[in-house]
This record gives C-alpha cells, structure tokens and sequence, in this order.
C-alpha cells in the first residue's frame, strides 16, 4: 500500500506535501518522492513489492515532462502494455 498527496494550484507553503507525506509514511516506508511546479506539487511514499529499483520511484514523468502521475498498485499486465504502447509508435524508454 503506497500514499499519494499533492495539491492542485497555488501552494502557500512548500512544506505541505513533505508533511502529509511524513504522516502516511507507515503506508509506503521503502521510499518517497515528489514532483514540484508552479501549480502542482505531488507527493507520494512507495511500499514496495515487485519493482525495487530507483526506476520505479515515484511520481514518474513523461519523456516529454508534460505527464506526471503517482500511483498505486500493481500492473501485472506491464510487459504486454508495453508491447502495445510500442506498436502504436509511442516512445518507452524503461526497459524490463
């Protein structure tokens, strides 16, 4: 079980997140990261099960920078969605 925080807009103390972080830290205690912008921040603390690599340190960007996601959970199906992202021409840089 992972914990996810972030706020959406402007943030009035840059501290917020790290905090809300630190309180689910129990939920995912093999890691943390965050994503900061002008009108995002995104936290997350990762349990982690399958992948334990830096690679899969959360929140994950986009090639491009312009996704930002954290997640929770497994995908077992991993390998044949990137197989699909592959055929329909779309840039998978992680390799399994």
């Amino acid at each position: 079980m992972c914990g996810i925080a972030g706020v959406v807009g402007r943030v009035p103390d840059e501290r917020l997140v790290p905090r809300m972080i630190e309180i689910m830290k129990h939920r995912g205690p093999d890691a943390e990261g965050f994503y900061r912008s002008e009108n995002l921040h995104l936290g997350h603390c990762r349990l982690a099960i399958n992948d334990l690599s830096e690679r899969a340190k959360q929140p994950f960007q986009s090639a491009d920078k312009n996704v930002i996601v954290a997640a929770n959970g497994e995908i077992y199906n991993f390998r044949e969605l990137r197989d699909l992202l592959i055929r329909k021409g779309i840039p998978i840089s992680v390799k399994f």
